[in-house]
Order: structure tokens, then sequence, then C-alpha cells
């Protein structure tokens, strides 16, 4: 039976509800009312599971972009750098007079000529026509592929761009074939993401003109370790 059937003071069962005992006139014990849980809907919950899964996507990719690839502080020769920033103007010349230039690129070299071309640009201003304040730029060529990685500031914030590529010319230009770009350590897995990184690449190396000029105008190259081989002729 009920419990609020049974008197609380002389323990008679009283056959109908009421507030007071039919028997002692003690008073009844109203009965407990239970109170129903208010619960959200499957859905609501999903969405906020959704919505907590975004925001931590989010800010897990800012973290990795903003994490910078280890880059080490670019030093250079200075007399070995402007040697070959002259041999560059050599070839830009036989190339203005319709000439063809076959040229071994060492990584060593080109990457000390890049520190002193970069330094040189901050030094006198030229930074500023970078879309990011450009720091650093190293190349590594294997037989099999080329890697670059660039390392720039945007305000107070360093980024870094790293890709990898098989490149290859003939007499339309080079061309990179780009098959893994990460920026910071956010790797871009998609063709569209990584066509926007290439984007982005070329828009910081645009204060590098003559460079870029000469890249141009490869007709031909060969990878080697830690070199290219290279053929250049005017259009």
């Amino acid at each position: 039976m009920p419990s609020s059937l049974i008197c609380p003071q002389c323990g008679h069962e009283n056959t109908t509800v009421g507030m007071f005992c039919v028997k002692c006139g003690a008073r009844m014990v109203a009965p407990a009312v239970r109170q129903r849980r208010a619960s959200l809907p499957i859905g609501h919950w999903l969405m906020a599971l959704v919505r907590a899964a975004v925001l931590v996507a989010i800010f897990g990719s800012i973290a990795l972009i903003c994490w910078p690839l280890p880059v080490a502080e670019p030093q250079f020769n200075a007399v070995q750098a402007e040697r070959f920033g002259q041999r560059l103007i050599e070839i830009e010349r036989t190339l203005q007079q319709r000439g063809t230039v076959v040229e071994t690129i060492a990584d060593e070299a080109l990457n000390n000529y890049l520190a002193w071309r970069i330094s040189e640009s901050a030094a006198t201003g030229g930074g500023g026509t970078f879309t990011i304040s450009l720091k650093a730029l190293v190349v590594e060529t294997r037989p099999d592929r080329m890697r670059a990685i660039l390392a720039g500031t945007w305000g107070p914030v360093r980024l870094t761009f790293e890709v990898k590529g098989i490149p290859s010319a003939d007499e339309s230009g080079a061309r990179f074939g780009l098959y893994y770009a990460r920026l910071g350590h956010l790797n871009l897995p998609t063709e569209g993401a990584r066509r926007w990184a290439a984007e982005k690449f070329q828009q910081v190396l645009a204060g590098l003109e003559r460079e870029l000029r000469l890249v141009r105008a490869v007709r031909r190259l060969d990878l080697g370790e830690g070199k290219v081989r290279v053929a250049l002729a005017a259009r």
C-alpha cells in the first residue's frame, strides 16, 4: 500500500487519501511529487559537440600555423655572395643578347647568396615591398625533388612556409610540381591549399626581381645531390 495511506501516528491503513487519519485524526503526510528532470533533445547535445569540435580545430590550426619550423639564422660570406650576384648579372646580359647559358648551381652557393640578398634588401628598406617581411630562404636539392623553406614575419608573428616539389622546364619556362606544403607545422593536404601556399610563396619572393626573371628563363634543369644544372635562354 502506498506510504501516503498509512498514518504516521497510529499506523492505521486509511482506505482513502485525506489530510487527516480517519482513526486518530493525525495529519497525514502529503504524497511525494516526483519532479520530472528537464532534459535536452539529443540534437542539442550533438550541435554542442560539433561547435566544440570546430572551435578546437580552429584554435588548433592557428596554433600550428604560429608554431614556426626551425630555421637557422642565416649566415653568409659577403664576398662570395657578391661574386655570385655578379655572375647573375653576366647571365642576364648574355640572355639579353639572345645567347644561352648552362650553369651548375650548388645549394651552398645559392643559399649563401640568398641570405646576403635578403639581408641587403632589409638594410636598404627593400623588405617593405614584400607582403611578408622575408627573413630567410633555404633551398635543398635532391636528385628526385627540391625543398624550400621560407621564414618571415608578419607584424609580431613569425611565419614559415615549407614546400617540396619536382621542378621541370621546357621552352615555355620553368615549373614547380608542388606535392607537399605546410604553413608552420600545419600540413596543407589538399591541392587547393597547396596552390594557395604557392601563391603566397611567390608573393613573398616578389622583391627578388632579377632572380625571378632568370628562373623564368630556365629551359632545362637536371637535379643532383645538393646542386642543379640549368640551361637558360631568352624567349
